[in-house]
């Protein structure tokens, strides 16, 4: 898993679409695809419902969703604040 698979697994929830989320990136419906399918190998689980009206959320990804938005904001703000701090190196 890594932050890029999280932030297409976010978006995915929020625009409830698959090929929404690959035009919103600018990129194909198999590579956001791709991703989504490799996180839910990564956990053994479904985290959409793909039917031809969209993707939904499964109880699962209902849950994925609350704490891969936090684990982003705690990404972002670590980012931040080491990009904008003295940091000391050790060594």
């Amino acid at each position: 898993m890594n932050t890029n698979q999280l932030e297409i697994f976010i978006k995915t929830a929020e625009l409830g679409s698959l090929t929404k989320t690959a035009e919103y990136y600018g990129t194909t419906y198999q590579g956001i695809s791709y991703q989504i399918d490799n996180l839910e190998k990564e956990f053994n689980t479904r985290f959409f419902v793909r039917n031809k009206k969209g993707s939904s959320l499964t109880k699962n990804g209902q849950a994925f969703y609350e704490y891969a938005v936090s684990v982003l904001e705690k990404v972002k703000k670590l980012k931040h604040d080491f990009s904008t701090a003295t940091v000391t190196r050790i060594g």
